[in-house]
């Protein structure tokens, strides 16, 4: 199987036991992330996409975050979009650091 899979959630994938399933991807193309909570943290509302972009730029390296980021800000109102941006760039942050624990075990 192809792909990437990013599951909203602050468990694991062993957690929500999805494991087997899921072990048909290659190797770091599902990871798990609490998007919605960040989303709170960062924009105030329990709408985790932005979140969700950013950790896919991470993941899947088709998109970049500048262009992420000049979507976003091209796309909303500064007041909205600056929060915005801040949330993509935790979600990019966190699956970031996720690949190197990866790397490093």
């Amino acid at each position: 199987m192809d792909g990437y899979l990013l599951i909203n959630s602050s468990k694991t994938v062993e957690e929500l036991g999805i494991d087997e399933k899921t072990s048909k991807y290659p190797l770091n193309h599902v990871m798990t992330l609490p998007a919605t909570e960040l989303a709170i943290k960062y924009i105030r509302q329990p709408k985790p996409n932005t979140v969700l972009l950013g950790a896919f730029a991470a993941l899947s390296h088709m998109v970049k975050m500048p262009a992420l980021q000049e979507a976003i800000r091209d796309k909303f109102p500064k007041r909205i979009a600056e929060p915005n941006v801040t949330a993509a760039e935790a979600g990019y942050r966190l699956i970031q650091e996720k690949l190197q624990e990866a790397q490093e075990a």
